[in-house]
């Protein structure tokens, strides 16, 4: 499994967000293919986390499953 370790909203690129997995890819991806690998509760907690600033990269916990 290639967890989430970072996370990154931006209204540049809406309807999604740029993802880095474990292995040091990033790519962004639809909200739609996040609420099915996550849910969106765990969405919910990295836009608070990110505080909707906009390209700001926030490190998912480990406790939260990415």
């Amino acid at each position: 499994m290639n967890l989430i370790t970072r996370f990154n909203f931006t209204y540049a690129c809406d309807g999604g967000a740029w993802i880095e997995r474990q292995d040091g890819s990033k790519r962004w991806e639809s909200w739609k293919a996040l609420r099915y690998e996550m849910g969106q509760p765990w969405i919910d907690r990295q836009l608070r986390k990110q505080g909707f600033m906009t390209g700001s990269w926030v490190t998912v916990d480990e406790s939260e499953g990415g």
